[in-house]
């Protein structure tokens, strides 16, 4: 029915932004925090038109089960106009969602800082500046999308990646730490660092897309 895949590579609200507008979203999260069963109604497309469902979800050990059954009660016309609404509110989350994105990313790629943001457990680059890049000695956007050791397998053992994963696994920023500038692009490091040892300060996102 959710057309996903058993095990989706997204979280919740990455799939379906508007939840929080439409209550789901708190719904679920009160389910799995409480002791005692609850239900709801959603509207959900089903082939050439929309049906009604009553959503119970409870507490399984530290899962969350969640059934759907019809509910025969709700008029078309209220489940089309709630479904019509709840997909207005997801739109316009996501580019809200979308244009918040794009501030933040001109406000990193204009700073006289290197800035760069890492996603799960592989550390994977989904942005980083230009000053980022000329550190690491490699062409503009290079890697994006990809995990940080396969662009960079010549930090292996510096200790960045260990230094990512405490900060994501602790979600506690750290200060600066000095590391040595052991990247192949070594070339482009003067304008930046200048002497032999650059600083790295580490902080988690508190966004749905991870640090």
């Amino acid at each position: 029915m959710l057309t996903l895949p058993a095990e989706p590579a997204t979280t919740y609200l990455e799939q379906w932004p508007g939840a929080t507008d439409s209550g789901t979203f708190a719904f679920l999260r009160d389910a799995i925090l409480s002791d005692t069963p609850t239900h709801r109604n959603e509207f959900y497309p089903i082939e050439d038109r929309t049906i009604c469902l009553r959503v119970q979800a409870r507490r399984l050990d530290a899962g969350l089960l969640v059934t759907f059954t019809e509910c025969h009660e709700q008029s078309s016309a209220l489940a089309e106009e709630t479904l019509r609404q709840s997909r207005t509110r997801e739109q316009e989350a996501r580019a809200e969602a979308e244009r918040q994105r794009g501030e933040l990313q001109r406000v990193f790629e204009q700073a006289p800082v290197a800035i760069a943001v890492y996603r799960g457990p592989t550390h994977i680059i989904e942005f980083a500046n230009t000053s980022t890049y000329a550190i690491w000695g490699r062409p503009y956007k290079k890697g994006l999308g990809k995990p940080l050791l396969e662009l960079l397998p010549e930090i292996t053992g510096q200790g960045f990646d260990e230094l990512l994963d405490q900060v994501r696994t602790t979600e506690e920023p750290t200060g600066a730490t000095a590391c040595p500038p052991k990247f192949s692009g070594t070339a482009n490091l003067k304008p930046f660092i200048g002497t032999s040892s650059t600083y790295l300060c580490t902080t988690p996102m508190a966004l749905h897309t991870g640090c």
